[in-house]
């Protein structure tokens, strides 16, 4: 997001804050639409208003965004985010619920306090992850510094994943393939299997399946020994 009217050479800052509001929603839905069509419909034009309006009203106040251009947009919009974390995290938590709610059938595996924590947890720390010189998130250094945070989301996801195979679910009680995921996910995050560099989510990460699957299985015949 380079800002309102982000075009080629330098731009004139919006009068006021719902001018701000109006300008950058359409390109927002925009850029949403194409990096996570799945979670674009569960934010309007309604609640992309509001997640941006705290954002908006710091930009209006800040004589720099009156003279932007392609080059310095990204880095201006990345510092005002990180030192305006009100700003970021509204529209943080509105790009998350839509995505636990575009990922119901994955996220209905963690508990409401563990939705609570990912929730508070992640747009923290992707504030003081975030590159200087563009409002871009660096999850693989996230990650690695904070695997307690991505291992709820990791064994959500794998729960689910447990849950659709016949066999797992003939074979193990739900308890049990939320330890098989949990313990998995951990392992997989220790031996560094997990690979989120150029992610755009939470849950973008490419990861080495067939390590994964060794992994999934050792713990599935230690859960079966049990």
């Amino acid at each position: 997001m380079h800002g309102p009217n982000a075009q080629a050479g330098q731009h004139a800052t919006p009068q006021n804050v719902d001018q701000c509001v109006q300008e950058v929603t359409p390109i927002l839905g925009s850029a949403l639409a194409r990096l996570a069509p799945a979670n674009a419909r569960y934010l309007t034009s309604v609640k992309l208003q509001k997640a941006l309006r705290p954002f908006c009203e710091k930009w209006v106040q800040s004589p720099e965004s009156g003279s932007l251009t392609q080059e310095t947009g990204p880095p201006f919009v990345s510092r005002l985010l990180r030192e305006n974390p009100s700003a970021y995290n509204s529209l943080c938590y509105a790009g998350l619920d839509a995505e636990l709610a575009a990922r119901a059938h994955t996220f209905q595996y963690l508990t409401k306090q563990e939705r609570r924590r990912l929730r508070r947890d992640t747009c923290r720390l992707q504030l003081r992850y975030m590159r200087t010189d563009a409002p871009v998130i660096d999850y693989q250094a996230l990650i690695a510094a904070h695997p307690d945070v991505y291992v709820l989301a990791c064994r959500a996801s794998l729960q689910s994943v447990l849950a659709q195979s016949q066999v797992a679910r003939k074979r193990f009680t739900g308890s049990q393939r939320r330890r098989i995921a949990l313990r998995s996910c951990r392992e997989a995050l220790r031996a560094g299997i997990v690979d989120a560099s150029g992610a755009r989510a939470l849950l973008d990460a490419r990861i080495n399946q067939r390590a994964l699957n060794g992994i999934i299985l050792r713990f599935a015949q230690q859960e079966a020994r049990a």
